[in-house]
């Protein structure tokens, strides 16, 4: 069968499942509209993760975007968010004896060769590849990335459809982004095919950030690395949504704190960052966390660094007309009339708002919801724009505030973003010059 055909398939499967979900509840009798609309996600979501699971590729990214990313529709309740987010890294696996063959043609070498140890059973399995665990006769511990056969042509053509890419988007900014910004997308979305590439980001992330000891980057091993395989030391720890279940405050505020670091300095002060933050891409180590995928990351340009840098510290000086005229400067506003309208108003304030009080705030699903769906409502309506030198950042930025978002942490927000501004010129550090 055509793939695109399955793929159209695969959505209106979906959406006929939800259908006859919501017929089955109306017939129902002291039903309440709450179970209604719960009982239709969970079986959209069920339809949609199983076709996801099979097809892989773009289809299982906008499975994984759905989860974390978008706020509406399908995934506004638990349940189906649950059923979605299996795929972040619970795909289902490719048999052993088809890894083996990709590792072994791409390193030249048996595994034997290669490494003492190896396990068939993967760590995880993800859209484009899955990781196994492998040691060498040191006893050194690696976790080896192995991208699918063939999942570069699934890849190549999914992303042909213009309406698919602005799926993978997320379902409040994709359908505002321009032309010129989807290909943007869809040339980051193709660079997670080049492991190479991402071995580079891993080695630059860990130079940058190493001196902070709640991030962890795992070190590469370039000598079994290739285009298609990436060996990484190996890094144990407990997933993301389980803290986020099942964590005391303590430890969410924590894992919290090392994330807002990674997801906000990494920009602010280096002028990089990891375009891809959906929560299985984390580990919660003891007393850090872990970054194990770098496939899509992104640098700044100078003049998109200094506007990004402008736009927070204006919530560290409560500077309304600074933080608009950065917006100005990052190409999302190009008409200032869109100042006086109140989703602009809305979107600013929300948006700012962790950001303003001193003290702890708790940072919830609800108001990141809120924040995302005004992003969404302005850009349908064409009151502002993500230019593509923009796309990738705002797309980072809400994804890692919905991610934070999820283990409701309580935290000074301010604070730590002030930390992150501040340049260290000053005696006073920037938190207490601004009060």
């Amino acid at each position: 069968m055509d793939r695109r055909y399955r793929r159209w398939l695969a959505f209106a499967s979906a959406r006929l499942t939800r259908a006859m979900a919501t017929a089955r509840q109306a017939v129902l009798t002291d039903v309440d509209v709450t179970t209604d609309q719960r009982v239709a996600n969970l079986a959209e979501a069920e339809a949609f993760a199983a076709s996801a699971a099979e097809l892989g590729a773009a289809v299982a990214k906008i499975a994984q975007v759905r989860a974390y990313l978008d706020v509406a529709g399908v995934a506004t309740t638990g349940e189906a968010r649950a059923m979605l987010a299996r795929l972040w890294d619970r795909m289902p696996p490719r048999p052993a004896s088809v890894i083996r063959g990709v590792v072994e043609a791409e390193l030249g070498a048996p595994i034997a060769d290669r490494f003492a140890k190896w396990d068939d059973t993967p760590i995880a399995a993800a859209s484009l590849g899955q990781v196994h665990a492998a040691e060498d006769a040191d006893g050194k511990r690696f976790a080896v990335k192995v991208q699918y056969p063939g999942v570069a042509e699934s890849l190549r053509d999914d992303l042909s459809s213009a309406s698919l890419l602005r799926r993978v988007v997320g379902a409040q900014l994709g359908p505002g982004a321009a032309t010129d910004t989807l290909e943007v997308m869809r040339a980051q979305l193709l660079g997670e095919l080049d492991y190479v590439a991402e071995a580079g980001w891993l080695e630059r992330f860990r130079l940058l950030l190493g001196a902070d000891k709640t991030i962890a980057v795992p070190r590469v091993d370039r000598a079994r690395s290739t285009a298609r395989v990436l060996t990484m030391e190996r890094l144990d720890g407990q997933t993301l949504p389980a803290l986020a279940d099942g964590g005391d405050l303590e430890a969410r505020n924590r894992a919290a704190t090392a994330i807002f670091r990674f997801a906000f300095g990494a920009p602010l002060q280096h002028g990089i960052f990891n375009a891809d933050p959906h929560p299985g891409n984390y580990l919660v180590l003891d007393g850090a966390i872990g970054f194990v995928d770098f496939g899509s990351a992104a640098e700044l340009t100078p003049e998109m660094r200094a506007a990004d840098h402008q736009l927070f510290l204006s919530m560290i000086h409560r500077d309304g007309e600074a933080l608009r005229h950065a917006a100005n400067l990052e190409g999302l506003v190009a008409d200032a009339k869109v100042f006086e309208g109140s989703i602009w108003r809305e979107w600013e304030q929300t948006l700012a708002a962790p950001f303003l009080r001193r003290g702890e705030v708790t940072l919830s699903p609800a108001h990141v919801g809120r924040v995302i769906t005004l992003t969404g409502e302005l850009l349908r309506a064409r009151r502002i724009a993500l230019p593509p030198g923009a796309m990738l950042l705002w797309r980072q930025r809400l994804g890692a505030l919905a991610v934070l978002a999820g283990l409701r942490p309580k935290l000074n927000f301010r604070k730590l973003l002030a930390g992150l501004l501040d340049d260290g010129r000053n005696p006073i550090v920037l938190y207490d010059r601004w009060r």
